[in-house]
């Protein structure tokens, strides 16, 4: 039986066994080679109430003397220390900014500076294999302060449990969830490992031909910052996750959700979903859809107007507000209950993807006539035939072809539109705005995959692939942070992200015997990038 005790000391699961509670505490047996655990009993429990007893006291007191410590000043050292500090500095203020230092401490005690020291070195050290955080670890300054060798790392992995991430990701959640909307997207990272169960062949969306698994993100609009992630086989489409989306949301009670997500996660039973849990979304939604269609055939004559055109986006835009048909099944009963649900339809039309789309579809037409001609058609483009070719075969004439007229005009019809659908936003310049910004940070997390290796993982087991993949994401959210403010300040125009930390990184960390620490000298350069960077130089 597990008893919830919210104490920051206690880095371990508590369990009650006949009326004694104990801390399970998980760690590396060498000998076996092995995850193991170990109990410390820090009491009694009835069921109701718990009474500590003498070992409960000397934990707490052993941490409290150490927290103390820890809040001291600079403190003369019996060593002489010469390390690199200015990036690891940056990454540490970042973390106490972002809460995410405070929340790892809370999940995972001893564990949250190897976690940290391991997610620094990834963004630091781009590319490099962990094998080489021996040499890095000796010359920087890190949360840890102590090598991490390969093995430790794949045992810290291994350490990583279920219970801490999510308990993480609820906190990092009530961080984001009330002050903005949270984008939901997918992503895949392909595996070479055969260990890993969930890893599929499915529709990869990295081009890759191995097989993956895919990733729920969920990431802060306005902020840029991922909160939250789970894993998924690697042949889940997206419009299936949305169901699990609304049930890790009910755990990790975030009840004033506000969701954008792309047309991929439309469904009627996705939208009745986040209705029935009061959740706010904005969602582009297909033109074919019978309530969309119904409007565009409505409107679509007078819509390209000056009444119509927003000179800010440069766009022609109109709302519309519709009610939706909602259906509830009630699980007991099974009672179908229905009724009606505002929602609002923002239309937008752009003059330049209208001629985007009319190439596009012409340059399909042209290939699969080709391929037609020539023999070579493609049979993953069956579909597309039977919806806009008349076929005909006969021994004496052969193939013949011809074009479904009324199928081509009915496709042509909606060039350079698209639509968006929401229960929460009324004004469509901000629907699109807030739409535009889900696009922007999907791009820009592919680029820091790569900077951060999570394309293709290579691992020895399931349990340090969950492991590795939670580190990485906390390194993700540091990277965000400093892509969100290069972006905001302008500063790709001078620096990559990497050679903005080489910038950095050349700020030293001096100890010798009997002295306080000292830095070494900080440019002018370095303390505006701190400053624009909005974070404090050191000192």
């Amino acid at each position: 039986m597990e008893i919830k005790l919210n104490e920051p000391w206690i880095t371990g699961k508590v369990r009650c066994q006949n009326g004694y509670a104990y801390i399970d505490n998980a760690f590396w047996n060498t000998e076996k080679q092995q995850s193991d655990h170990k109990r410390e009993y820090i009491g009694k429990y009835d069921g109701t109430t718990f009474t500590p007893n003498k070992n409960y006291h000397r934990i707490k007191s052993e941490y409290e003397t150490s927290l103390a410590k820890s809040k001291t000043g600079p403190v003369p050292t019996e060593i002489c220390l010469r390390q690199f500090y200015g990036a690891t500095y940056l990454l540490d203020r970042i973390c106490d900014k972002t809460g995410v230092a405070a929340d790892l401490g809370k999940c995972f005690g001893s564990l949250a500076s190897q976690i940290l020291s391991i997610a620094y070195y990834l963004i630091i050290e781009e590319g490099l294999p962990l094998y080489r955080f021996h040499r890095w670890g000796t010359t920087h300054r890190h949360p840890h302060g102590k090598d991490i060798p390969s093995q430790r790392s794949s045992e810290l992995f291994g350490l990583i449990t279920e219970d801490a991430k999510m308990a993480y990701f609820k906190h990092q959640a009530k961080r984001h969830s009330c002050k903005e909307y949270l984008a939901f997207d997918t992503t895949s990272i392909s595996s070479y490992s055969t260990l890993i169960k969930q890893a599929k062949y499915g529709k990869n969306k990295e081009g890759d031909s191995l097989p993956q698994i895919n990733l729920a993100l969920l990431y802060g609009e306005e902020s840029m910052l991922p909160v939250y992630y789970r894993k998924l086989a690697g042949n889940i489409t997206d419009v299936k996750t949305i169901e699990n989306l609304v049930k890790d949301v009910d755990f990790l009670k975030l009840d004033k959700l506000k969701l954008v997500m792309d047309r991929g996660f439309y469904s009627e039973k996705n939208i009745n979903d986040l209705m029935k849990h009061h959740h706010k979304f904005l969602v582009g939604v297909k033109m074919s859809l019978q309530f969309v269609s119904r409007i565009l055939d409505r409107e679509r004559d007078d819509f390209v107007t000056r009444f119509n055109y927003n000179s800010e986006l440069k766009l022609y835009i109109k709302s519309f507000t519709e009610e939706w048909d909602y259906t509830e099944k009630k699980p007991r009963s099974g009672e179908t209950v229905n009724g009606k649900r505002r929602i609002y339809l923002h239309v937008y039309y752009n003059d330049q993807k209208a001629t985007d789309d009319k190439n596009r579809f012409n340059a399909m037409l042209d290939r699969l006539e080709y391929n037609l001609i020539n023999g070579t058609t493609d049979p993953e483009d069956e579909r597309l035939y039977q919806k806009y070719f008349t076929i005909h075969e006969t021994p004496v004439r052969g193939k013949t072809y011809s074009f479904k007229e009324d199928a081509i005009r009915k496709a042509e019809k909606n060039y350079g539109y698209f639509v968006l659908m929401s229960n929460g936003i009324k004004d469509p310049v901000e629907a699109l705005r807030l739409y535009r910004l889900k696009d922007l940070i999907e791009k820009s997390f592919g680029n820091l995959k790569d900077r951060l290796s999570m394309r293709r993982m290579s691992v020895a087991s399931e349990e340090n692939f969950e492991g590795k993949l939670f580190v990485q994401f906390v390194a993700l959210q540091l990277v965000s942070y400093i892509k969100k403010q290069m972006d905001d300040k302008g500063l790709f125009k001078d620096y990559t992200m990497q050679s903005l930390l080489d910038e950095l990184d050349t700020i030293e960390y001096y100890q010798q015997p009997g002295k306080a620490h000292h830095l070494s000298e900080i440019t002018e350069k370095q303390r505006k990038l701190y400053e624009l960077l909005d974070v404090p130089a050191p000192s």
